[in-house]
């Protein structure tokens, strides 16, 4: 079973690697301009924001989670920002 602390890299890995890649795989299988799959790359690749916290506080929930999913995301990106931009922004 999937605990609690597991879920938040399965979630982050998923946003932060796994949908930009299946998006540049996309709009290159479509013929899309480089230059629109690089903006759509850079869109995509980045971490998440601090939406993550302020969304769930502004309806009276925990915030943990959250602030959680974008601790993980901004250290992942660490990694996965150079290695998706010099593999398909080449």
């Amino acid at each position: 079973m999937i605990t609690h602390i597991e879920s938040r890299y399965i979630i982050a890995v998923a946003r932060i690697f796994v949908m930009p890649l299946l998006i540049v795989v996309i709009l290159n299988l479509l013929n899309t301009p480089k230059d629109i799959v690089s903006v759509a790359l850079c869109a995509n690749a980045m971490p998440l924001g601090l939406n993550t916290v302020i969304i769930p506080s502004a309806y009276g929930k925990d915030p943990k989670l959250g602030g959680s999913l974008a601790l993980v995301s901004q250290l992942m990106c660490i990694i996965t920002i150079p290695l998706l931009f010099g593999i398909f922004l080449q």
